[in-house]
């Protein structure tokens, strides 16, 4: 079993567009988006609606969770104008069948493949929805945080950081940033399974940063430049 992981793609409908063509050449079986479809990036319609008829599974992320449960009060107290004024953006540009999916979608999915428990969820969650809380940079406290007994693979978004951590017996997967420019790129995982036998392939989104940035600035997308320099730092000069 060939297990594309992407995440975080944030309304970045040629970064979608060009990871899950790159996971269809590469024989993937399946693929999985572990949340956080919008905000950020100019499509965030669109990406929703590529995602669906590419047959993608998909998680809920956080930011997928504003438009329908809105924010927590943690996020809402510390969120600044322009994000906000953009957040608001994003759900004014999503129809009543994009909020319906949104609020259909999982906050967490188990999967037995050959021998192996797969967890696909977006972050660590609290009362159903995903938190907040801070991981820590000790990798290897993730197992507990998460969970992870022997003979479990858990796959995460949110942090934008890739990791792929196994001892053998159980393991954690973060396929970093799908949709921006995050641990020295945007990426994508392959999760390879076959019997007792588990590996990571890691592959490259190759698509135009400088036609994302220009679009969200011709759209007049509220704190575009704000969401141009977190997505591509390099080029939101």
């Amino acid at each position: 079993m060939r297990i594309a992981i992407l995440s975080d793609l944030h309304a970045n409908l040629p970064f979608a567009e060009a990871a899950v063509r790159r996971a269809r050449m590469h024989a993937c079986d399946r693929i999985v988006h572990l949340g956080d479809a919008i905000d950020l990036g100019p499509w965030p319609g669109e990406t929703i609606d590529f995602l669906i008829a590419e047959g993608v599974e998909m998680i809920r992320g956080n930011h997928d969770e504003y438009p329908i449960l809105g924010l927590t009060p943690e996020v809402d107290a510390k969120l600044p104008d322009d994000i906000r004024a953009h957040m608001n953006w994003t759900a004014s540009q999503l129809g009543a069948d994009h909020l319906a999916l949104l609020a259909g979608l999982p906050p967490l999915v188990d999967s037995l493949v050959d021998e192996w428990h797969v967890r696909f969820q977006h972050f660590l969650l609290r009362d159903n929805r995903v938190s907040d809380e801070f991981l820590g940079d000790d990798t290897q406290s993730y197992y507990s945080r998460f969970g992870v007994n022997h003979g479990h693979i858990v796959c995460f978004g949110h942090i934008h950081q890739r990791i792929w951590q196994f001892d053998g017996s159980r393991g954690i997967l973060n396929p970093g940033a799908t949709g921006f420019h995050a641990s020295g790129g945007a990426w994508f995982a392959v999760l390879v399974i076959r019997e007792m036998s588990v590996w990571v392939e890691w592959h490259p989104v190759e698509s135009n940063a400088g036609y994302v940035v220009n679009e969200l600035e011709r759209r007049a997308v509220p704190g575009w430049k704000s969401s141009a320099t977190y997505m591509f730092e390099s080029v939101a000069t």
